[in-house]
Order: C-alpha cells, then sequence, then structure tokens
C-alpha cells in the first residue's frame, strides 16, 4: 500500500498533500503539518485490508510523501507519532464501547 503523494489522486483529490507553506519555525507549522498529514494518514488506514492495521508501513509510506512535498522529517515524526497514538486510542475505546454494547445487550434481568 502506497500513498500517492501527487495532486493526480484519487478522483476526488484527497491523494494530494500540499507541503509546508509556513516558515520553518512559524508558530502554527506544526498545525499546518498535522492537518496535511492527517488526512493522508485516514486513507491510508481506511485502505488496509486487514481487521487489525499495522501501522508501520502507513507510517513509512506517510513518512515518505511527506518529505517528498517538503517537509522536515522532525515535523514529520512528531505528527505521525501523534496521529498513530490518537488512532490506538480510538480503537481501544470503540472496542471497549463494542463490549459494553454487548455486555448490555445479552444481560439477563
Amino acid at each position: 500500500m502506497h500513498y500517492n503523494a501527487s495532486s493526480e489522486g484519487d478522483k476526488e483529490g484527497n491523494d494530494a498533500m500540499r507541503g509546508p507553506r509556513l516558515a520553518f519555525d512559524h508558530p502554527d507549522r506544526w498545525i499546518e503539518c498535522y492537518e496535511d498529514l492527517e488526512e493522508a494518514f485516514n486513507l491510508l488506514v481506511e485502505r488496509s485490508s486487514q481487521p487489525l492495521v499495522d501501522l508501520w508501513p502507513i507510517e513509512q509510506d506517510l513518512t515518505e510523501a511527506a518529505m517528498a512535498v517538503g517537509w522536515a522529517r522532525e515535523e514529520i515524526v512528531a505528527v505521525v507519532t501523534e496521529l498513530a497514538v490518537s488512532y490506538r486510542l480510538r480503537r481501544a475505546a470503540s472496542a471497549n464501547a463494542d463490549q459494553q454494547i454487548d455486555d448490555a445487550l445479552t444481560r439477563k434481568y
């Protein structure tokens, strides 16, 4: 699974990362990087054919694509780490909620 960083991505144009527009020392640059990589990360997770997504190849593809459009490695590592932690927390919360729903539905009164 590879992420296409060019503007020739899917038909909705969702595969295009813009790259940085702000100077490296600008206070909003991390936010810009996060927003640029977040959609790509989510698309790669959605495209995975596995029920439990292995994030390592996604992180590698995303890092390569982000570097290709001009993001610095240290920015990418920080953002991808944040995205991966957030993903794992969402998965854990979802699994916990699913279990609580199953328990409630099978509970005998």
